[in-house]
């Protein structure tokens, strides 16, 4: 990630240098940087979850998850489908655990890949990272299940196309509702001939 900040004399200054002068910096997407991504898939490298087949896949979970926890608060706080990436390399990990100790799924990478699917719908909260895929609500969005970050607030930026269109994009929805209540209502009582 990134960091930019803007000094007193609104010059836009990130890691590499000054980008430009006199320009306003908007946004930016928190999310978690390469080398930390490569940090963590080094350190589930060095689990060899695959070579700990003789392992009960719930205890094997019990010992990970705390740490799964951790990064998930830490790194997915504002921007969590960048760890998708991050823990598709532990599911990997764990088909190899699979193929590993159920030997009839030796040669058979699609199947366990099918099992590790039916596992993590039965039991979705087994592995701290099976949260992500799940729904989740609150102050997250429907649309991606982030949290949405709020910038720019004490810089006085106005965003006015994209506050008119998230205006326009409310009362659609909110008329929309309002005629579905009274479809509902008139539907409901019966007609006078």
């Amino acid at each position: 990630m990134a960091w930019v900040c803007i000094d007193q004399h609104d010059e836009i200054i990130s890691e590499a240098g000054i980008l430009d002068v006199g320009t306003v910096f908007v946004s930016f997407l928190p999310a978690i940087s390469q080398t930390a991504a490569k940090a963590i898939r080094q350190t589930v490298r060095r689990w060899r979850l695959h070579c700990r087949h003789t392992v009960e896949l719930t205890d094997l979970a019990q010992e990970i998850n705390p740490v799964l926890k951790g990064w998930l608060k830490y790194y997915g706080r504002f921007y969590r489908s960048a760890l998708y990436a991050v823990f598709d390399s532990l599911d990997q990990y764990l088909v190899r655990w699979v193929r590993r100790k159920y030997k009839r799924l030796k040669d058979k990478v699609s199947r366990a890949r099918e099992l590790m699917v039916k596992i993590r719908h039965q039991q979705p909260g087994l592995f701290a990272h099976w949260i992500l895929a799940q729904k989740t609500v609150g102050n997250r969005s429907r649309m991606n299940r982030e949290i949405h970050v709020r910038f720019c607030e004490g810089l006085r930026v106005r965003f006015p196309w994209a506050t008119h269109l998230n205006k326009m994009a409310r009362t659609i929805w909110a008329l929309l509702a309002h005629e579905r209540k009274y479809q509902r209502e008139f539907a409901s009582k019966p007609t006078i001939a």
